[in-house]
């Protein structure tokens, strides 16, 4: 029979080791209270798999609906050559002109790139386009990566107003309004 207060060898092993580890020299950045020296710290970096491209994007200008608007991508790439592919859609209601739906880019003509895509929308709302990127490196092999840009026809508080399927309209003054529903009830 053993004894419920005698520790068992593993235990006693375990628990010895713990100390030890404890009880080791540790050694502590020192800090000091008027110190000039700048300290570095090294940041985890991970890296998206897929193309190596960074995309980021703007409008040209404000666009009214049934106006064209121009969403123009700004893209760099980290290739010494081959070509990027890209492809344009829209699944929202935005219309985006056949033209300019899909490009193709020689990376070896420098690491910086823009691409507009031209498009049209009827109504006032906030919509996605989705671009794809195949770049397709100098050795032949290929790698994806994907981007959404959303894009806003209207003015901003009507384009917000659309999305959410509220009623548009304009007062007297000629501002857009947006009319929502409401009940009043009236006490005696």
């Amino acid at each position: 029979m053993t004894d419920p207060h005698r520790a068992s060898p593993f235990l006693l092993a375990a628990a010895t080791a713990l100390a030890a580890a404890a009880c080791a020299d540790v050694e502590e950045p020192s800090k000091t209270a008027h110190s000039d020296e700048k300290t570095s710290v090294a940041h985890a970096q991970t890296v998206k798999p897929g193309a190596a491209v960074s995309i980021t994007h703007r409008l040209r200008s404000e666009v009214a609906p049934g106006e064209s608007g121009v969403l123009t991508l700004d893209i760099e790439e980290r290739y010494d050559g081959g070509l990027l592919s890209l492809s344009a859609t829209s699944k929202s209601g935005l219309e985006i002109f056949p033209t300019s739906a899909s490009a193709e880019i020689d990376m070896s003509i420098g690491d910086t790139h823009q691409w507009d895509v031209f498009f049209t929308a009827p109504s006032a709302g906030v919509y996605r386009i989705d671009v794809l990127v195949v770049a397709e490196a100098s050795d032949g092999m290929k790698a994806p990566r994907s981007y959404a840009a959303n894009v806003t026809v209207g003015s901003g508080a009507a384009a917000k107003a659309a999305q959410k399927g509220a009623a548009q309209s304009i007062d007297a003054d000629g501002e857009a309004i947006v009319v929502l529903p409401a009940e009043e009830t009236i006490e005696d």
